[in-house]
């Protein structure tokens, strides 16, 4: 294992901010995707149950029956948003741990320097 430069530490953290902006524009993505299967998953299920007949769990099974394919692309579409969310957590993490690198580093370089000027 070896020590990081300052130099290097900053290019790292550098490629994690760049890794953390790629990652909110992929959430973005994502949950723009999601409110639209949401929104198409919704308008299904309204125009198919009026036109259902039976019981409320009878209508229900119909609608799931004519709309399962809509439903399913909007479960899909959260699943992906909920992906790009933990990507994006672990992307901050990373930088967040590079950050505390940086600044112990610091202390240390503060630490040294006062000691010589003492």
């Amino acid at each position: 294992m070896s020590v990081l430069t300052a130099f290097e530490i900053h290019e790292q953290m550098i490629e994690a901010a760049r890794q953390v902006d790629a990652c909110v524009e992929e959430y973005k993505r994502r949950a723009d995707a999601y409110a639209i299967a949401k929104h198409g998953s919704e308008m299904a299920q309204a125009i198919a149950f009026p036109s259902t007949k039976g019981t409320v769990d009878e209508r229900k099974a119909t609608v799931m029956r004519m709309c399962g394919e809509v439903m399913l692309m909007e479960l899909q579409a959260d699943a992906l948003k909920n992906s790009a969310d933990r990507a994006l957590k672990a992307a901050l993490a990373k930088l967040s741990a590079i950050q505390s690198s940086a600044a112990a580093l610091r202390a240390e370089l503060q630490l040294v320097r006062t000691d010589n000027y003492s």
